[in-house]
């Protein structure tokens, strides 16, 4: 889906406004899509982006999702804590995939400052797995009715409510 895809599915126009001057603001200059494959941003775009844009009581008072894939969270959650603690933002949910644990894994092992982690592990070959660390302030409760854990696809839900 592409930005613009994106942008005209969005019915607030406050939101439109922000995706916009995101958009612009990380795009390259050739003013072509950006490439996933190709076009990285720094933290410090990304913090410098939001600095124009919020105070840091606004900036924290809204409710933001970040995902990582994190390719073993045993191997990197030192460099997840890291990347966290270098943004200007501290995002409410953080989904995480190939977390690489099974079902019999510590997740208390895997603490972040300030966040609850809960998890879905595989219960057969290695891999695979996802997670969710939710800051501690966000009321939540784990739907584990929604979740899917078998060999073809990997979910976890929770409920978040949302305070304005």
């Amino acid at each position: 889906m592409s930005f613009n895809d994106i942008f005209s599915q969005c019915p607030n126009s406050e939101v439109q406004s922000n995706l916009k001057s995101l958009h612009e603001h990380i795009s390259p200059a050739n003013g072509h899509e950006p490439n996933s494959d190709q076009y990285y941003h720094s933290s410090d775009d990304f913090n410098s982006f939001l600095k124009t844009k919020f105070n840091k009581t606004e900036l924290n008072s809204q409710f933001t999702c970040f995902h990582f894939n994190c390719r073993s969270l045993p191997q990197n959650v030192d460099a997840l804590n890291l990347f966290l603690s270098s943004l200007a933002l501290q995002s409410c949910i953080i989904g995480v995939t190939e977390t690489w644990l099974n079902e019999n894994c510590s997740l208390d092992l895997y603490n972040i400052n300030n966040y609850a982690l809960i998890g879905n592990g595989r219960k057969t070959k290695r891999g695979g797995g996802v997670g969710m660390y939710i800051r501690k302030d966000t009321n939540y409760e784990r739907r584990l009715d929604l979740d899917i854990c078998n060999n073809s696809c990997e979910s976890i839900f929770s409920e978040i409510e949302i305070c304005h």
